[in-house]
Formats: structure tokens, C-alpha cells, sequence
């Protein structure tokens, strides 16, 4: 059995290895060892983080919480706004950070009836690495 994408929520609640460690270097072994795991199991590995309260709207990467490590371990950084910083309408997200591809907002829709994700930004489904698309 092969596995596509393994999803971790959240970073924050994983236990440390060292407890006597500051949490800065917890999340930061954390962050490494999610990285090696991806490596290992040749996929795709998905971790939802905290923020930190600092800011208001839409965040950056700045606000990771706890760690500079979780930006530099990542190779995406999808980020959401807080609730209270939704006005009305569809959520948009950020792509804070992307080593393959495209920065910038968007705003994802979901057809639930046909299991498909698109990019309400501009209707395109997401695409592959091999410029195929998924649905």
C-alpha cells in the first residue's frame, strides 16, 4: 500500500521529542522530522499550523506560530484568515510560499456532488505536476 498525502492536524499538539527543549527548537525538530517523513514516504505531507495573534486580515508568514522553521521546512505555506477577519463572501486564501510554482490569492471552491477542487479565482481545477489535472 502506497500512500498519496498524509494530513496533520495540527503541529502544535504533536509531542516533542526533547520536553526540556524551548518550544521554538520543539517545533522547529518537529517541522525537520514531518520533512524527512515526506521524504520517506515519497508524498505529500500536510500540516495545519497555528498563528499567532499578532495582525489583523489576511496572514503571513510571519505569523507561524512558535517557529521560523515551519516556513523554511515547508515547501507550501497555504495561508487563511482568522474568522473575524471574513467580511462576507468566499474565504481567500494565500499561497504565502510555493517552491514549485505560482504565489499569490485565491479563492478555492469545493463541487462536493462531483469530488472536485477548483480555483474560484479563475474556475481552473488544479493541476498536477505534469500540467494534468485532478478530479
Amino acid at each position: 500500500m502506497t500512500l498519496d498525502c498524509v494530513f496533520i492536524d495540527y503541529l502544535q499538539i504533536i509531542e516533542p521529542t526533547d520536553p526540556r527543549a524551548t518550544r521554538e527548537r520543539q517545533v522547529a525538530h518537529i517541522s525537520r522530522r514531518l520533512l524527512q517523513l515526506s521524504k520517506e514516504l515519497n508524498c505529500a505531507v500536510v500540516v495545519g499550523s497555528q498563528l499567532n495573534r499578532e495582525g489583523s486580515g489576511q496572514p503571513t508568514l510571519t505569523n507561524l506560530r512558535e517557529s521560523g522553521a515551519i516556513e523554511q521546512a515547508a515547501d507550501c505555506a497555504i495561508l487563511m484568515p482568522c474568522d473575524h477577519a471574513i467580511v462576507s463572501g468566499p474565504r481567500e486564501v494565500a499561497m504565502a510560499k510555493n517552491r514549485n510554482g505560482p504565489r499569490g490569492r485565491r479563492r478555492p471552491g469545493v463541487n462536493g456532488e462531483h469530488s472536485r477542487a477548483a480555483d474560484e479565482t479563475n474556475g481552473t481545477p488544479p493541476r498536477g505536476e505534469a500540467g494534468e489535472t485532478h478530479g
